[in-house]
Order: structure tokens, then C-alpha cells, then sequence
């Protein structure tokens, strides 16, 4: 089928910065076994456009970001006497399929009014689906479900490629921030939105830090404007690093978080946008989830989930359970 068809329509209803990081290596693989057909993205995200900035030299050229749908698109039942224009406001007739990768039925609605050929949706167990398929998929995975269905109308067996070409420039600048010399793990502890409580219990994630500082240097992923748990893991880790603080602007990307990941022996990451970021390394990586690893973890062999079983769980986790998961898979 996608021999067939000149463009895509991909609906990221979420469209956060680690929503839309886990669409990269998607986009990707649609972009090299298909060349020709023409991508457009939307991410219900007011205003952050990633693919145009921030996340810019992760992704190939060739995807359109469609800016001129209405705010917050699909979330109001106004939407859908708008959706109608929308292919047209485009300078298209109609998209050649619309992948809607959400379980709203109102968003659905909206969605599937706009002009289009085929459409995708894991909606009621697939039922909107044109062409209709029979999907045994049963799991909750945002992407997983999405190759599925390109698997059914391909008949391919699809393996998604998380390692990620980064610049020359970043490599470069990796190396000169930690010598190859050493050996290193990487951190990620902070949760995007400081109102969702999926962080570990600090006392337990130090004694698992420098349980593995004995043999490893720590490296920290975080943002300089977390002044307090900066504070924290310097008080109570000796050997800390913080390899992105008091770079270049040029160097302040992404793109330097992978290539700097891509030094570590593995990652430990809570679920946050960093994670994702790490997924697209050629490290190790445990994430611990509180409670949706099913949904949003990628689809790669080196990373590896931890499910707690909700947000209250994942304060409770000890640095015992946290060290015999990860050695376990080292």
C-alpha cells in the first residue's frame, strides 16, 4: 500500500518533548524505505515545534510540521466542522493516509473528518481502520502498535534503527568532554513535569549511585536551572560530572546528550524526555516506569524497563531492588 501513496499524515496527540522523540525513529524508517513520500507531522504541543529546532538534526529532511491546524486540535468538539479545511489549508485534496495513534473517540471523530484516503487508528481494538485489518496486537505501545499496522499493509518484518548518525562536531566535542580513557554511567532523574511524582527516593538512588561510582564515573544529565538537586548530588556524590554545564551555545543540543550517551556503559533513567534521548544511543539503558513501561518504552534490544506498579511504588523502590535489576543485564 504505501508504494501507492505520495504522503502522510502523523497525528502525535500528546506532542511533548519526549512524545515526540520516541516518533524519530519512525519517521526515520518511513523516510529511508519510502523516499517518496511526503511526511507531515502534528504534535499537539502549543507552539514547541521540536522537529524545527531542538530535535532538528535527529530526523531526516523530508517532513512538512503542519502549524496551521487549530490549538490544541481534537480536543474540542468545535474541531471537527474545521477538519474538513484542513488537508485543503495544506494545498492538498486529501492526505493518502492518516495515522491517528490515540484511543479518544472524540479525537478520533475530529481526526477521521479530515479528507483522506486510508486512515489508521488503534481505537476499539482497530475498528476505524481503512483498510480494515485483523490486528492480533494487543499490547498498550504507542509505536509498537504503529509498526504493526505498517507491517500488515507492507508485509514486512520491520526493525526499527534507534542508533542515530549525530554531527562530526558533537562527537568531537563529547571526546573532549570525557576521555575515552575512563569508564562512565550516565543519570537521568528528574521528571519533565516537576507535578508528576516519578522520581526515585533520593536516599536510595544515592546509595545506588555510588554503589556503581566504585567502578564507574557518574554522569549527569540535567539541566542547569535544577540548582537543587545539583546541590544534592554534589554533597553527596564525590565524582560527579556534569558534562553539558558551561558549554558553547552551538554545543547546548541534543545531539551532544547522545553523543556523550553513546560513551556511557549504560544509563540509568527515570521516564522522561532524557530517557527517550537515550534510547537513540548505542548504550545500555534501564528505565525505571511508574506503571506505563508497556506503553511508552522503544522498541530496541538494549533498553531495558522496570515497572513499578504506579507513582507511589516508584518512591518505594530500594537501591537493592534498582542494583540487582541493572547487574542482572549488564
Amino acid at each position: 500500500m504505501l508504494e501507492k501513496i505520495k504522503n502522510i499524515l502523523i497525528i502525535n496527540s500528546g506532542g511533548g518533548f519526549g512524545d515526540t522523540i520516541q516518533y524519530i525513529p519512525l519517521l526515520n524508517w518511513i523516510n529511508e524505505n519510502y523516499p517518496n513520500i511526503k511526511l507531515y507531522y502534528y504534535a499537539n504541543d502549543y507552539e514547541n515545534y521540536y522537529f524545527e529546532n531542538s530535535l532538528k538534526g535527529l530526523i531526516n529532511d523530508n517532513i512538512k510540521i503542519i502549524k496551521n491546524f487549530p490549538i490544541y486540535f481534537g480536543f474540542r468538539l468545535n474541531h471537527y466542522f474545521k477538519s474538513e479545511k484542513l488537508a485543503k489549508n495544506n494545498n492538498l485534496k486529501y492526505f493518502d493516509l492518516i495515522i491517528d495513534n490515540q484511543t479518544k473517540l472524540r479525537n478520533l471523530l475530529i481526526y477521521k473528518n479530515i479528507p483522506h484516503k486510508y486512515f489508521f487508528s488503534p481505537t476499539f481494538n482497530y475498528f476505524f481502520c481503512n483498510p480494515k485489518i485483523k490486528n492480533n496486537y494487543k499490547g498498550k505501545g504507542v509505536i509498537a502498535r504503529v509498526v504493526k499496522f505498517l507491517e500488515i499493509v507492507t508485509n514486512k518484518n520491520i526493525e526499527l534503527n534507534y542508533t542515530i548518525n549525530i554531527h562530526r562536531k558533537f562527537i568531537k566535542k563529547s571526546d573532549s568532554l570525557l576521555p575515552n580513557n575512563k569508564k562512565y554511567f550516565g543519570l537521568s532523574l528528574l521528571a519533565g513535569h516537576k507535578t508528576r511524582k516519578k522520581q526515585f527516593n533520593k536516599i536510595q538512588i544515592i546509595k545506588t549511585i555510588n554503589y556503581f561510582a566504585e567502578k564507574y564515573l557518574p554522569v549527569f544529565f540535567i539541566q542547569e536551572n535544577n540548582k537543587d538537586m545539583i546541590n544534592l548530588i554534589k554533597e553527596n556524590i564525590p565524582n560527579a560530572i556534569f558534562p553539558e554545564h558551561n558549554v558553547e551555545t552551538e554545543f547546548k543540543s541534543p545531539e551532544l546528550l547522545v553523543a556523550l550517551a553513546d560513551k556511557m556503559d549504560f544509563n540509568i533513567s527515570i521516564d522522561n524526555g532524557v530517557a527517550h534521548l537515550l534510547a537513540l544511543s548505542k548504550s545500555k539503558t534501564f528505565c525505571f516506569y511508574p506503571g506505563n513501561a508497556e506503553k511508552f518504552k522503544p522498541l530496541r534490544n538494549n533498553f531495558f524497563s522496570y515497572n513499578c506498579y504506579n507513582y507511589d511504588a516508584m518512591d518505594k523502590i530500594t537501591s537493592d531492588e534498582i542494583i540487582k535489576f541493572i547487574e542482572a543485564k549488564l
